[in-house]
């Protein structure tokens, strides 16, 4: 689904946040429910997500991991989450089935003069709220475009967008990634282990191990501010950099760029949260207090929340890159193409490699105990990707 562009990225951010909220110390510890004393870095809440008038919201829940942790985070499905006018009008979410483990609301026609604020329910930590938002409008997205780095080293993404009435001066922006990609080898063989023998495959099936798509969102944080600029334009902001040996770009390369506006406190806190994550190094950098986010715990005001929540319209703009235009792709794989005798197949078999084709001798003929193979991740794309090809996707690959 197109409007689920950035649906991870706080997810993948939390445990650097960690950092920041651990040198803050008793501004931002977060206090435990009992007693408030015993609190620490981890068990936060965090609240991800931005009320997007003109389209559906996704908002994720999850409690944050201590650095060290290995866990993988897992999001609160059992919540009530709902957007709150000041009119009095409520919007409820419910699961959402195209993005794992986030609450969908429909804000398609809110109106645009009202002001809003999300509301959570957790049951056993208690009711959250956001700060009343007036709704920021978004201006169009100028261009998504590429660029080639020296030596063909990677691909890189960049967004340029303005505003003539300088009425947004801070942008963030988010993006959903598709590629196409094919393996090494089209295998014609199946090796039936309980039988002990090869079996082929319908030469019209053939294929359909080779071509495979897969899919991300982002994880960084990508902002803007012009404020300081004479002329309310960002150009060409980096968003994504693709490096050669990444096969996101050996064929077929799609990326979805959704912008919304900021107000300045709502830049203010993720140029902070960037500064923390990205550039210093967490702990070390400077803590301040404006890292606090603009959600609240109705039920126990001293703890801490993570998460910003912005009320603004948006704007997307979709790109296609084609290898065969840039040419950076560089495939490092190791893929062998070794035959083996039957009395071989049943060690490969067990590697979890797979037969590709039969092995055919320097006067051509084709000998049926001997067969070339190679690992699963260079003969079946569905080991890497899925077939799940994109509704908008540019060719007619199964």
């Amino acid at each position: 689904m197109e409007n689920e562009i950035n649906k991870k990225r706080f997810g993948r951010l939390i445990k650097w946040t960690l950092f920041a909220f651990a040198g803050i110390g008793a501004v931002s510890c977060v206090y435990d429910f009992a007693p408030p004393q015993t609190g620490g870095v981890n068990n936060l809440l965090v609240i991800e997500g931005d009320i997007i008038v003109g389209d559906y919201s996704y908002f994720k829940l999850s409690t944050s991991l201590d650095l060290a942790s290995t866990e993988k985070i897992q999001y609160i499905t059992s919540a009530t989450v709902w957007v709150e006018s000041q009119s009095g009008e409520k919007r409820y979410g419910g699961l959402s089935s195209d993005v794992e483990g986030a609450f969908a609301v429909n804000t398609s026609d809110l109106d645009m003069d009202d002001q809003y604020k999300l509301c959570v329910d957790v049951p056993g930590r208690g009711s959250y709220e956001s700060a009343w938002l007036a709704v920021l409008v978004t201006p169009q997205i100028d261009s998504i475009t590429y660029r080639v780095g020296e030596d063909k080293a990677y691909l890189q993404i960049e967004v340029t967008s303005h505003d003539d009435n300088k009425e947004n001066m801070y942008y963030k922006w988010s993006y959903k990634e598709d590629w196409e990609f094919h393996v090494r080898y089209i295998f014609t063989l199946i090796y039936d282990f309980e039988n002990k023998i090869m079996e082929e495959v319908p030469f019209e099936e053939q294929g359909n191990k080779y071509y495979c798509w897969n899919t991300d969102v982002s994880s960084g944080i990508y902002i803007a501010s012009t404020e300081k600029l004479s002329d309310n334009i960002a150009y060409k902001q980096r968003l994504n950099r693709i490096y050669a040996n990444n096969r996101k770009i050996s064929y077929i390369y799609s990326t979805l760029v959704t912008q919304i506006s900021l107000s300045k406190e709502g830049y203010i806190y993720w140029e902070t949260l960037k500064k923390n994550t990205d550039e210093t190094g967490g702990i070390f950098a400077p803590q301040p207090s404006e890292l606090r986010g603009n959600i609240v715990s109705v039920t126990h005001p001293q703890e801490t929340v993570l998460g910003y929540v912005s009320a603004s319209t948006s704007s997307k703009s979709r790109l296609y890159v084609y290898h065969s235009d840039i040419m950076v792709y560089k495939d490092l794989r190791k893929c062998p193409y070794e035959v083996y005798g039957l009395a071989e197949w049943d060690q490969h078999y067990f590697a979890e490699e797979i037969p590709v084709d039969y092995y055919t001798d320097e006067r051509g003929i084709i000998i049926k105990s001997m067969a070339y193979w190679t690992t699963l991740g260079c003969a079946d794309c569905t080991t890497l990707g899925t077939k799940n090809k994109p509704s908008f996707w540019p060719n007619n690959h199964q």
